[in-house]
């Protein structure tokens, strides 16, 4: 087995303007840095063909191994063929299965469970959830401990709470607005991205909501604008971006431990709260018994 060594590492993310994998990408730098490594950062903008292509890129560049926070499940396809050119891949804040590749990833279901227990303990009953897609593991991962808590808790269980295909602040704006001026708006917006849960914020502004007077919302990521919105946001906090590097290194510096069996990383959350969340008023309790 042939070692690679340049001495740099390929982060390939979805999106860099995305505030949490900006920030994400600046922590992995710094442990890439500390390490004695150089980091090149691409972006797959949510396409596999991307994803394929700038993996090829960092081969060509001969990178020592690749961090992925691959598009979708079906990115197997780019891991298999790094690794079958002997460079060692770790996925970050997704699950894939593959001979040899190690995920880290935020406890999810946990971090969802944290925000529903402290919301319905606040008296939130109807409380919607807002992500980008069902089908990439992480947000299946909330989506499922959503209804879970849902279930568990005996809140109001309504599918169109439940708002899929919200990527961007301009969605969460529209999706937020959408939700709060039905006919029996929730009382509480979870989201699962904090990029959604700022849109998420001026939304509840243009449809004349105050919060958490009127609507709570709880993001998920706590990126560094989150205590700097008005309300500051309560959010889910995650950390993975250190760990990746570490397992990644090891990969790199052990090569005859490259096909051995993956390992799992699942590293703990914790939900922080600021003032973008608040029992539910009166008003909205009434609405959410009506249905």
């Amino acid at each position: 087995m042939r070692l690679r060594d340049s001495r740099t590492i390929g982060l390939i993310v979805p999106d860099n303007t995305n505030p949490y994998f900006a920030e994400v990408a600046r922590g992995i730098e710094e442990a890439c840095f500390r390490a004695g490594y150089t980091l090149f950062l691409c972006n797959s903008d949510q396409s596999l063909d991307k994803e394929a292509a700038q993996a090829r890129v960092l081969y060509d560049k001969r990178v020592d191994g690749v961090l992925i926070f691959n598009a979708s499940d079906a990115s197997i396809a780019t891991v298999q063929w790094l690794l079958q050119r002997e460079v060692p891949v770790v996925i970050v804040e997704r699950r894939l299965s593959a001979r040899g590749v190690d995920c880290v990833i935020s406890n999810n279901r946990d971090g969802v469970r944290q925000a529903m227990r402290y919301l319905a303990g606040l008296g939130h009953r109807r409380v919607a959830c807002l992500l980008r897609a069902a089908d990439v593991s992480h947000y299946a991962e909330r989506l499922a401990a959503y209804r879970a808590c849902v279930a568990e808790l005996g809140l109001v269980q309504d599918p169109a709470l439940i708002r899929i295909g919200v990527t961007s602040h301009a969605d969460g704006q529209w999706a937020a607005g959408e939700l709060l001026s039905s006919k029996d708006p929730p009382s509480a917006l979870f989201c699962f991205s904090d990029t959604i849960a700022l849109g998420a914020l001026r939304g509840a502004v243009l449809a004349g909501r105050k919060v958490p007077e009127d609507v709570a919302i709880v993001g998920f990521g706590n990126i560094a604008m989150s205590g700097f919105t008005e309300p500051p946001l309560t959010t889910v906090a995650l950390a993975v971006g250190s760990m990746a590097v570490r397992f990644l290194l090891q990969r790199i510096k052990s090569p005859a431990d490259r096909l051995k069996r993956a390992r799992i990383r699942v590293i703990p959350t914790r939900l922080v709260v600021r003032e973008s969340s608040a029992g539910a008023t009166p008003r909205r309790v009434a609405v959410a018994i009506r249905t």
